[in-house]
C-alpha cells in the first residue's frame, strides 16, 4: 500500500504517515524558521554590544586636543557658523557630525570583529568533527 501522507484515513498506514508529515513539518519548521530567528537574535545582541564597546573605545580618542580628531570639528563647527548659526549650535551640529562618524567606525569594527569570530569557530568545529571519531552501531 502506497504513503500518502496527505491521507485521512485512519489505518496503520496512515497513523505512520500522520507521524512522517508532523516530523516532516517540525523538521522544516525549524529549519526554515525558528533556525534563523535565533541566529538572527544572537547576531543581532552581538552586533550591539561590539558596537558599544567600540563607540566606547573610540570616542575617548575624540578630544579637541588630538589634533587628528579636532581637525574635522574645528572645520564643521566653522562651516555651521558660516552658515548662519551661532556657536552653540555650530558645536552641537559638529559634534553630531562627529559622532556619526565615530558610529560608523565602531560599527565596521564591530563587523568584522563579529566576522573575525565566526570564522574561528567555524575552523573550531571543523577541527573537532575530524578530530572526535564518530562512529555508530547500524545493523542493516
Amino acid at each position: 500500500m502506497a504513503c500518502n501522507i496527505f491521507s485521512w484515513r485512519k489505518s496503520n498506514t496512515s497513523n505512520i504517515c500522520s507521524r512522517f508529515a508532523t516530523w516532516l513539518f517540525l523538521m522544516v519548521a525549524v529549519r526554515n524558521v525558528v533556525a534563523p530567528a535565533i541566529g538572527t537574535s544572537v547576531y543581532a545582541n552581538w552586533l550591539q554590544e561590539r558596537q558599544q564597546y567600540y563607540i566606547t573605545r573610540f570616542a575617548q580618542d575624540v578630544r579637541l586636543d588630538n589634533p587628528q580628531s579636532s581637525a574635522p570639528f574645528v572645520q564643521a563647527a566653522y562651516l555651521g557658523q558660516r552658515q548662519g548659526k551661532d556657536s552653540f549650535e555650530a558645536s552641537r551640529w559638529a559634534s553630531t557630525l562627529i559622532k556619526g562618524q565615530v558610529s560608523l567606525q565602531a560599527t565596521l569594527v564591530a563587523m568584522k570583529d563579529i566576522t573575525g569570530s565566526t570564522i574561528w569557530i567555524c575552523m573550531g568545529s571543523v577541527l573537532f568533527v575530524l578530530c572526535v571519531p564518530y562512529y555508530k552501531q547500524e545493523k542493516t
